[in-house]
């Protein structure tokens, strides 16, 4: 759920979240929802956080790359003849940090159309 919420929310400087949709922002209420355990109902205790998010997100499809989007393969997202665990890591932090600069100019381009 967090790697989930790490691709697709942004923590702005005054603490507030920028979801870069409506339904990613949804998805992630539901699967918080699942895994707190309700006040109103004590029979019923919460799903771990892997079954949340396979209960929202469905679950994985072989050879595709999770929170990455539907085209995502592992060819297109490692390239052909890589793929080893130590270049994933690097690979999708360096994915999440020019999300994260797309965010931010495209922010900076709708406050200058304003």
């Amino acid at each position: 759920m967090e790697v989930f919420r790490m691709g697709r929310c942004k923590d702005l400087p005054d603490g507030t979240q920028r979801w870069v949709d409506d339904e990613s922002n949804d998805c992630f209420e539901r699967m918080t929802q699942m895994t707190t355990h309700s006040l109103q109902s004590d029979d019923a205790a919460p799903i771990s956080v892997e079954d949340a998010f396979i209960a929202v997100m469905g679950r994985d499809r072989p050879g595709r790359i999770r929170c990455t989007g539907k085209a995502e393969t592992l060819r297109t997202w490692y390239g052909r003849g890589e793929g080893s665990s130590s270049s994933g890591g690097y690979h999708t932090v360096q994915q999440l940090q020019d999300q994260n600069k797309r965010m931010d100019e495209m922010s900076a381009e709708r406050s200058r159309d304003r």
